[in-house]
């Protein structure tokens, strides 16, 4: 897990550009403390922040030479390099370190792109082939690394963080108005190719992309893997479909323990993180290693897990460690959070989350496992129950329909926003967003009527939707700037690509069943029964409410004249007038929206158009 940056000129290569490339290296220091690297020629740049997972000597240092005629820079992990140099090997390729960074250029050279579809990992990586003139760029399948560009006059700059790209002088820090519209009135992140900054994009994940440094030198993406959650297999049963989950489950968290560092796993007591710490518990058992675990733990017991998490630590060699809410500093977190980042965020539960992977970091420890994309591939979301009770009334399967409907009320009052789940479910239902008409007062009106909201979802693609565009990609901005501020690596043993395939064939009355959400997961992996059996949902939630009263003036300092950058999107005094009534009903979510967006501002120094 590293960080990585470049340039590409259409010119050469001047002392300027290297002093550039120099400084984009630099700032992504704490994606990669362990070492650095770079490499110049007449029209690329190319520069690495290591953080060593694989192969700790200098034989792991990139920019990385292969054959003599390739350079690759490279973030992620390939989790299947040792099965993958076998098969190099035999076809007469030699490696000279135990790194998966020199495996991926060598699965590179003897397959081209289509060595992707063998890759299981995350990766965001570019490869130089000085022969052909080719720079290849490359991301993973769900876009778990991130990888962003920037095409200037003559020029083309990428890097793993925005945060890099800007530190080219010649860009403008103008915020994107589309984002910004689409975020404060529906609360949409990370679900197109575009950046909160204009001009700044993401390459799309599952996509890569060869630009000819000697002839055109443009950059068009190819996608090279996608998966249909339309394409239903009705003949799978209970029992095979368990069976079928838990193999590929235990054989993706055994991969995601290769490491040459010691690896713990993030717990916050639900189902997704509890079937993980348990699965690494009868891996270790093996191996007679201890595992450690990382949560957070509230004070306030109606938001706090610790009853659940103490039930998966109960019987387990463990070590166990809490992040409490006098562990940390509030505003100096928020500050660096904001930082991390790099674009507006919707509450303070991934705050958590940072927390979280901070603590890690105290602990020596380099690589979590997490539990996102199991919410998006098995229906986890209260929302999805909508659909899959949609369903059954198109088959006039009444009965069934109205069982779910009612066994589904246990979950109305377990969730942490209950307003924000109204509203997604009126917009599913009603295909509107009428229930907003309330945030005109707070957002410009002026600004709110030059847009128009998006219906992202139909009942036929709410799952595709969840995996690519609406819900994990922001999951996975999220835990990947919380990780690597810190020089932390997440893994996803969820996000194996097989576990997707197969979860995407899984008919829906084995995802909802009775009620309860996840069900062939719950069929499937081990777990304590306590856990198995919860209908409620939190995961890492903080006390957002009572942070937001006590640091009022801190917060509320955002908003001040002299300091707001986002009068042109939010009308401050309203939101200043009316703090604690946002806080305590009228709009929350809102808020917290508002804030991010003017933090945002003013920690990158962000203008409007």
């Amino acid at each position: 897990m590293c960080g990585i940056a470049g340039i590409f000129s259409r010119g050469r290569i001047d002392e300027a550009d290297k002093r550039l490339v120099r400084k984009m290296n630099n700032c992504l220091i704490h994606r990669g403390p362990d070492g650095s690297g770079e490499y110049f020629d007449e029209k690329v740049g190319l520069a690495h922040r290591r953080l060593s997972i694989l192969d700790m000597s200098t034989l792991g240092v990139q920019p990385m030479f292969y054959m003599d005629r390739y350079v690759i820079v490279f973030n992620g992990e390939i989790y299947n390099y040792k099965e993958l140099k076998k098969d190099l090997e035999h076809k007469g390729y030699q490696f000279a370190t135990k790194t998966d960074t020199e495996v991926l250029v060598a699965a590179y050279d003897c397959w081209k792109e289509k060595c992707l579809s063998r890759l299981n990992g995350m990766w965001a990586f570019v490869i130089y082939d000085r022969k052909e003139n080719i720079l290849f760029i490359s991301r993973d399948r769900f876009g778990v690394k991130p990888l962003f560009y920037f095409e200037g006059k003559g020029y083309l700059l990428f890097a793993s963080e925005i945060k890099a790209i800007l530190c080219d002088s010649r860009i403008k820090r103008v915020a994107n108005d589309e984002l910004v519209y689409d975020f404060l009135k529906d609360s949409l992140l990370d679900h197109t190719d575009e950046s909160f900054f204009v001009g700044i994009n993401k390459v799309p994940q599952a996509s890569y992309a060869r630009i000819d440094l000697v002839s055109s030198g443009k950059m068009e993406f190819v996608k090279y893997y996608s998966v249909d959650f339309t394409k239903i297999d009705d003949n799978l049963e209970a029992d095979s479909a368990a069976k079928t989950f838990r193999n590929l489950f235990m054989t993706s968290v055994a991969l995601r323990l290769r490491s040459d560092v010691p690896v713990g796993t993030c717990l916050s007591g639900g189902l997704d993180s509890s079937s993980i710490v348990t699965a690494v518990n009868k891996f270790y058992k093996r191996r007679e290693k201890d595992q450690h675990t990382f949560s957070f733990c509230p004070t306030n017991r109606k938001i706090s897990e610790k009853k659940y998490i103490d039930k998966v630590l109960r019987g387990k060699r463990i070590e166990e460690h809490f992040v409490g809410d006098q562990d940390f500093n509030v505003i100096e977190d928020f500050e660096t959070f904001v930082y991390a980042q790099d674009e507006p965020f919707r509450t303070m539960s991934m705050f958590a989350g940072y927390l979280v992977y901070k603590e890690a970091k105290k602990a020596g420890i380099k690589v979590l496992l997490d539990g996102q994309g199991a919410d998006e591939i098995l229906c986890g979301y209260r929302k999805s129950r909508i659909y899959y009770i949609q369903e059954l009334m198109e088959k006039r399967k009444y009965l069934q329909a109205a069982k779910e409907t009612i066994l589904s009320f246990s979950q109305i009052f377990t969730t942490s926003s209950i307003k924000s789940d109204f509203e997604k479910i009126w917009k599913i239902i009603f295909k509107d967003d009428t229930v907003s008409h309330l945030k005109s007062n707070y957002l410009n009106d002026t600004f709110i009527s030059k847009h128009k909201s998006k219906q992202m979802y139909s009942k036929n693609n709410f799952q595709d939707v969840n995996v690519g565009k609406i819900s994990l990609p922001v999951l996975l901005r999220y835990v990947d700037r919380n990780a690597m501020s810190v020089s932390v690596e997440s893994r996803l043993p969820f996000l194996d690509y097989r576990i997707v395939n197969f979860a995407a064939r899984i008919p829906l009355s084995l995802k909802i069943q009775n009620g309860y959400s996840k069900y062939i997961m719950r069929k499937a992996l081990d777990m304590p029964e306590e856990i198995r059996k919860r209908r409620d949902k939190f995961g890492f939630v903080v006390p957002e409410k009572e942070w937001l009263n006590y640091y009022s003036d801190y917060f509320i300092g955002y908003f001040s004249e002299g300091r707001f950058r986002a009068g042109k999107y939010i009308n401050n005094g309203e939101v200043v007038r009316n703090w604690s009534k946002l806080i305590n009903g009228s709009d929350e979510n809102l808020l917290f929206r508002m804030l991010s967006v003017a933090a945002w501002m003013e920690k990158f120094d962000v203008e409007t158009a």
